[in-house]
C-alpha cells in the first residue's frame, strides 16, 4: 500500500518563499535566478531564469549529464540569454522583484510546487537542487523546450538524473 506524505511546501501560506522548505544551495539556485531576472528587467522570475542558475552553478546537477551528451554549460547559459533577450543589452532597465509568489511565474511556481512533492516521495527533509534539476528536465516547460532546441536528449538526461546520488555542496550560491 501507498503511504501518503504531506508535500514540502515552497510557499508560505502569506505567499512569501520558504527559505526552509529548501538545502541552501537550492535556496540560493532559486534567489540566484531572482536575481538574474531582475538584472534583466524581467516581469517575474521564469523556468528560464532558473535553468540558466543550473547551468551557471559549479558542479551543478545537470554539469555531468550535459557533458556526457557532449554540451557545455556555458553554451546553453549563452542561448539561455538570448532567448530571454538579456535586457542589459537592450537598455533594459533593472526590476526589484516581489520575493513572493507574486514575483515567480505562475509555471515557475508549479515547478517548485512539484519538486516539493518529489522531494516528499523521495523522503528529503528539503527541497535540493536535484529535485529541481530533475522536475525542470521531465516537465514540460520552457526550460526543457530551450534544452530540446538546443538538441539535449532530456530523456537520456533525465534517466542519468534519476540514477544519480548528488551531494550537495554549499559553494555560498551560484557564481557571480
Amino acid at each position: 500500500s501507498l503511504i501518503e506524505v504531506d508535500p514540502i511546501t515552497p510557499f508560505l501560506p502569506s505567499g512569501d518563499l520558504d527559505s526552509g522548505a529548501f538545502s541552501i544551495p537550492a535556496f540560493n539556485l532559486v534567489e540566484h535566478a531572482r536575481r538574474e531576472a531582475e538584472d534583466i528587467g524581467a516581469a517575474t522570475v521564469d523556468v528560464r531564469h532558473l535553468l540558466l542558475s543550473l547551468m551557471e552553478m559549479k558542479s551543478g546537477p545537470l554539469h555531468y549529464p550535459l557533458h556526457s551528451q557532449k554540451y557545455s554549460p556555458r553554451g546553453i547559459s549563452e542561448c539561455i540569454r538570448l532567448n530571454l533577450g538579456d535586457g542589459v543589452f537592450q537598455g533594459g532597465r533593472r526590476t526589484q522583484l516581489d520575493q513572493s509568489r507574486k514575483g515567480f511565474h505562475i509555471a515557475l511556481q508549479i515547478l517548485l510546487q512539484d519538486a516539493g512533492e518529489r522531494a516528499a516521495r523521495e523522503r528529503a527533509d528539503v527541497i535540493q537542487e536535484i529535485h529541481l534539476a530533475r522536475e525542470l528536465v521531465e516537465g514540460q516547460n520552457a526550460g526543457s523546450r530551450i534544452l530540446e532546441i538546443e538538441g539535449v536528449d532530456r530523456e537520456s538526461l533525465a534517466r542519468v538524473l534519476a540514477g544519480m546520488e548528488y551531494e550537495e555542496v554549499d559553494s555560498g550560491g551560484v557564481g557571480r
